[in-house]
């Protein structure tokens, strides 16, 4: 499931545990979450003494490789699924990169299911999975990546990560 936006530095930078520039890569739908869940997680990351890396430098239209190389100078992936995380082809590509390291180089992957049903994730449905009903128009261009992507949400629905329903309110008092 390698992504054509791969580097020629991925092998080594997860290989060799010194050159992991981050402790933890955010994986988030910026409409849904960055002024809420992921912002208050990021700061409590850093409050912490976790080096998170948090997608404010990097913004649609700047290079998408260097947003992939994150993930592979991370430890750890949390990917927050929302509602339209499935919508954006770059989350897509993160969630696809971030199985890849999982599988190659046993990076620790936490998934967080915000304000979306784990089913929706795992079999792409509901709203989270309206984005996989039309293909072409969601993802022109990106229509050969789309069983990497639906493999890849599979694979991270099935790993063990915790569920924020709706109403459920939280604090990142741990």
């Amino acid at each position: 499931m390698a992504s054509p936006y791969s580097s020629s530095s991925s092998s080594s930078s997860l290989l060799d545990p010194s050159r992991r520039q981050y402790d933890v890569f955010l994986s988030f739908r910026g409409i849904d979450t960055r002024h809420s869940f992921t912002c208050y997680l990021h700061d409590f990351l850093r409050r912490k003494g976790i080096d998170a890396f948090f997608d404010e430098q990097l913004r649609k239209g700047n290079d998408l490789v260097a947003l992939l190389d994150r993930i592979e100078q991370s430890k750890i992936s949390i990917v927050v699924f929302s509602e339209n995380y499935a919508n954006s082809a770059w989350c897509l590509e993160e969630i696809s990169k971030i199985i890849e390291c999982r599988e190659r180089f046993g990076q620790v992957v936490l998934p967080i299911f915000y304000k979306v049903r784990k089913s929706d994730v795992e079999n792409q449905t509901g709203d989270f999975g309206a984005p996989f009903e039309s293909v072409d128009e969601s993802f022109p261009g990106f229509q050969h990546r789309v069983p990497a992507w639906k493999e890849a949400l599979t694979t991270a629905s099935n790993i063990a990560g915790y569920v924020l329903p709706e109403k459920r309110y939280f604090s990142l008092h741990l």
